[in-house]
């Protein structure tokens, strides 16, 4: 019993620096910024939507654009249907929520939850 809690203390330790390694792991890539991410209209899961690099045909255009230097572009339609490119800036910092912030004051402010990322597609969730 005399060395039960020494080593119960460094069992937690332990458990706790695991929990703050993984916590520092950010998905914060190359991949994901300067290409512009398009919706391809399948089936969410859990609320996250798939976003891919080539936009899906005759769907419109449903998408974003984060660039290096904190520009956001959001790609949607004008109300004449043609492709309509909204600029406006992001900021982060655990590189999975962006916060973005359009310049068209008709827009609100949101969060982009990113939750899986490879090259060539994302998993992502707009939270107002």
């Amino acid at each position: 019993m005399r060395y039960a809690y020494p080593l119960l203390f460094l069992a937690f330790m332990a458990l706790l620096a695991s929990s703050c390694e993984h916590d520092s792991v950010q998905l914060v890539s190359a991949d994901l910024f300067d290409k512009d991410w398009y919706y391809n209209r399948q089936p969410e899961s859990s609320g996250f939507r798939t976003y891919v690099l080539n936009p899906v045909p005759n769907r419109g255009i449903d998408g974003f654009r984060l660039e290096t230097g904190g520009v956001f572009i959001l790609h949607t339609n004008a109300p004449n249907d043609v492709a309509l490119d909204i600029p406006g800036t992001w900021t982060t910092t655990d590189g999975e929520k962006f916060h973005v912030k359009l310049s068209n004051p008709l827009y609100d402010e949101f969060d982009l939850l990113i939750n899986s990322l490879t090259t060539n597609s994302l998993q992502g969730k707009k939270i107002m």
